[in-house]
């Protein structure tokens, strides 16, 4: 993640809690592009419209995936690092 979606997910009210989930991923191993991915999905899944952080997360990722894709393949790092956040963004 780079200092500008560091920032807008910090605009988010969940901001330090996901910003924690994804340091732990990232100090376990998790690359650049598994983050990404799961950032992207969980804010697709979950952003409250386009005055949410999270929807201006979509744009600032970089992340493009398939048109045919519906989220990170089952079982990966990304789906693990998805879960974590959408359960964060679901839950509190």
């Amino acid at each position: 993640m780079d200092d500008k979606q560091r920032e807008i997910l910090g605009e988010h009210q969940y901001g330090d809690d996901l910003l924690a989930v994804i340091s732990t991923w990232q100090g376990l191993g998790a690359d650049e592009f598994d983050v990404a991915e799961a950032l992207y999905w969980a804010a697709v899944h979950c952003y409250d419209g386009q005055w949410c952080p999270l929807y201006a997360l979509i744009g600032a990722l970089g992340f493009r995936p398939s048109p045919l894709s519906n989220g990170p393949e089952a079982g990966g790092c990304a789906a693990m690092i998805h879960q974590e956040l959408v359960e964060i963004l679901t839950n509190c």
